[in-house]
């Protein structure tokens, strides 16, 4: 259903923006096997975690536990770096998104559950992570043709466990995240394209646009969830 209703939202989104600017859209028989969506570039991930939790349903289906196979999150994200060298094809980027990220972090999480991960181990990564990831975006270099960087990889490996570490419950960075994570996911680009279409108006935008629009998006888009969760309890209460 999200990815439905998403994808609709997307449709109405951008035959506005073919008004008001040169947006085209293209439909691509390929983005059934790649999870791309030409309405919404971030939806793939949606997609694939759809072919992924399918394959998780056959495999349980067969009798075969993740949750035995310990080191399988970290042999698919060692692939997952050899196989981003590769050429793009529409099978590789199906195994890699579906099974090299998508099967690999979500297995990761079980890992991070059942396990105990020690601090000396995740501290580190985090610390290499941002490094890394903040190298990339500064100096524009990245070791991969598609898929996630090596900064992103090892940013994630080390936030799991910390927030599971931290047990966050009762604060408003969780309450944001339960209650409007999955909204801001799916309304955020609207607000990339917005901000990128003020840009492309108004030069002088752009000196400062990278150091504002990540923090721009996140408030406009956490205030649309926010309306639209309180307006969607109101319409069911009356």
């Amino acid at each position: 259903m999200l990815i439905i209703g998403g994808s609709i939202l997307y449709l109405l989104w951008r035959l506005f923006f073919v008004i008001i600017s040169n947006y085209e859209i293209i439909f691509r028989a390929s983005d059934i096997i790649t999870c791309d969506n030409s309405l919404a570039a971030h939806f793939w991930y949606l997609h694939t975690y759809l072919y992924m939790l399918l394959f998780a349903l056959i495999i349980n289906y067969l009798g075969i536990i993740f949750s035995s196979i310990k080191v399988l999150p970290f042999i698919l994200l060692a692939l997952h770096l050899l196989l981003g060298q590769c050429d793009k094809t529409y099978i590789m980027t199906f195994v890699l998104r579906v099974f090299c990220i998508a099967l690999a972090f979500w297995s990761y999480g079980i890992f991070c559950r059942k396990y105990s991960i020690p601090k000396y181990f995740y501290l580190p990564l985090i610390l290499l992570g941002v490094i890394l990831c903040s190298c990339q975006n500064i100096f524009h270099f990245y070791s991969y043709n598609q898929g996630y960087s090596v900064g992103t990889i090892i940013l994630s490996l080390g936030m799991f466990p910390l927030f599971k570490d931290l047990n966050l419950k009762q604060n408003i960075l969780s309450d944001i995240g339960m209650k409007y994570s999955m909204h801001i996911y799916i309304v955020h680009w609207i607000f990339i394209d917005i901000i990128g279409f003020v840009g492309r108006k108004i030069p002088e935008y752009n000196s400062i646009g990278l150091l504002i629009n990540p923090i721009l998006v996140f408030i406009f888009s956490i205030s649309a969830s926010i309306i639209y969760t309180r307006f969607k309890k109101l319409i069911k209460y009356e």
